[in-house]
């Protein structure tokens, strides 16, 4: 398959898993009331609802990142917070809690003039928007040598994000198996999360290629790989919501397939998780 083929084929929206229009009219003609039921059941949940409707969307994970209850009636939040309390669900949230630290460890180092940074997806950033908040807190002439660079296939998922971010931040329409979308050596610090689980392994590879591309000699690159809990697998199974879990024995035949300083893995506490540094 070349390159040529795979770039073709990421026009879609890469998390948008869901195959059928209407589950409502699916579960009927199946004969699955259960199924129908419960999708009543979880459509008052903010989060399940967005989950079902664009399957991983900007706004499913954020809401995760935020974590705040909410839906329709009391009961709509109830359930909003038991899904937010999953362990899956507290371990997403844990890997944007990690890019923020690195990049705030790596904004305050004096080593370089100017920290220029990029995230992709961007989704809503924010990791990003919170680092630079800390930043202008702590050392405010460190926030000002702050340069952010944002990549994201939604344009509606821009339009959001600029919400948040300094005027000086550059949001970018752009797709990450694109290899024409990325500078080369021009970033400190490039973040991913959320996108390689719905990449298979030759688009990972060449996602990967072009994150290298774009690192500075030096720089560093976080990722993670998720997994899911006996109860969310089965829940997003029946919604169509699917992704690929992938450990460090996954992840590294091909991230090794680049030329990388070194390379790091961390596993979550809960088991559900991969954290991975590479430096250029």
């Amino acid at each position: 398959m070349t390159n040529d083929t795979l770039i073709t084929q990421s026009a879609r929206l890469h998390n948008r898993t869901r195959e059928t229009s209407n589950f409502a009219e699916k579960f009927r003609a199946l004969g699955r009331f259960d199924l129908l039921l419960l999708l009543k059941i979880l459509e008052t949940s903010d989060l399940a609802r967005e989950g079902i409707a664009n399957s991983g969307s900007y706004r499913f994970a954020d809401h995760i990142y935020r974590n705040e209850a909410s839906g329709t009636g009391s009961f709509g939040k109830i359930l909003d917070r038991v899904l937010l309390s999953l362990p899956s669900a507290s371990t997403m949230r844990r890997r944007y809690i990690k890019a923020r630290e690195c990049m705030i460890a790596m904004a305050l180092s004096p080593n370089f003039d100017q920290f220029e940074i990029l995230t992709v997806p961007c989704g809503i950033p924010r990791d990003v928007a919170e680092m630079i908040r800390r930043i202008q807190i702590e050392s405010p002439s460190r926030a000002a040598a702050i340069r952010y660079t944002g990549f994201d296939l939604d344009p509606a998922a821009l339009v959001d994000a600029k919400k948040s971010l300094p005027a000086n931040a550059e949001l970018i329409t752009a797709d990450a198996l694109d290899p024409s979308a990325f500078p080369t050596n021009q970033f400190h610090f490039i973040s991913s999360t959320g996108l390689g689980e719905f990449l298979s392994d030759e688009n990972l590879h060449l996602f990967y290629r072009n994150i290298h591309k774009s690192l500075r000699p030096g720089g560093l690159f976080f990722t993670s790989a998720i997994r899911s809990d006996l109860i969310s697998q089965r829940l997003m199974r029946n919604f169509e919501l699917t992704y690929s879990n992938r450990t460090e024995s996954h992840l590294y035949p091909i991230l090794s397939r680049l030329e990388w300083h070194q390379l790091r893995f961390e596993e979550d506490p809960s088991g559900l998780q991969t954290y991975v540094y590479g430096t250029k």
